[in-house]
């Protein structure tokens, strides 16, 4: 799937974005509003933080609305950041409703898909996890805008891949065994592999859980 399909998914429909990181979250934002920008969303900003870093290009696509209830009956497309009360929701007409909020114990009706948003290893890479389970979404905040990851780069890839392809060969792979096979496969040294396995779950592309290696 390409890079614009996986984004079409990702911001529409009804899906809330929970992190603790504010700026990961108004960055977020921005990409949404960005992909969307060509249908007139609104946007609901009590804090003002998204409308304050929000590109030069953007101010005359996006309509700022003063509340939930408002942009509901007014807008089709609405991304909503930090709002204080969330009942407009249950009732919104809008085709597309995202909402980025930065308190975990935010209430938003049961038909919408919550994702965790976390940083991962820099402030250009974040990865997305869905409550609903299923692999972790990368991407990474590029100058020309949002991408997805596909795999990390150089050795780190490849090391990955044989990881992966060791996981789903033999089920179990235990730290040890991730070493050896970095070694003979990449022919490294014992400290380079380590040193890569230990990239790799920094990065979280990979959990040891219990000496264990599994996907994040």
């Amino acid at each position: 799937m390409s890079n614009s399909s996986v984004l079409g998914e990702l911001f529409k429909g009804r899906k809330i974005y929970v992190s603790r990181n504010t700026s990961v979250l108004v960055k977020l934002a921005i990409e949404a509003l960005r992909t969307l920008a060509d249908k007139g969303p609104a946007l609901v900003d009590g804090e003002g933080l998204v409308a304050r870093y929000m590109p030069l290009e953007l101010l005359d696509k996006v309509q700022l609305k003063e509340s939930l209830e408002e942009a509901c009956r007014e807008s089709n497309i609405l991304v909503a950041f930090n709002p204080k009360h969330t009942r407009a929701l249950g009732t919104c007409m809008a085709s597309t409703v995202l909402v980025f909020s930065s308190r975990y114990a935010v209430r938003v009706p049961a038909d919408y898909q919550k994702y965790y948003v976390s940083r991962a290893g820099t402030t250009r890479h974040i990865v997305l996890r869905s409550s609903s389970g299923g692999l972790p979404l990368r991407l990474v905040f590029a100058e020309s805008g949002l991408k997805v990851v596909e795999k990390p780069p150089g050795i780190y890839g490849k090391a990955y891949d044989l990881l992966k392809q060791a996981m789903i060969d033999y089920g179990e792979v235990t730290v040890k065994d991730a070493v050896r096979i970095l070694t003979l496969e990449l022919g490294v040294s014992t400290n380079r592999a380590r040193e890569v396995l230990l990239w790799l779950t920094r990065n979280m592309y990979l959990r040891v859980v219990k000496g264990k290696l599994s996907l994040t």
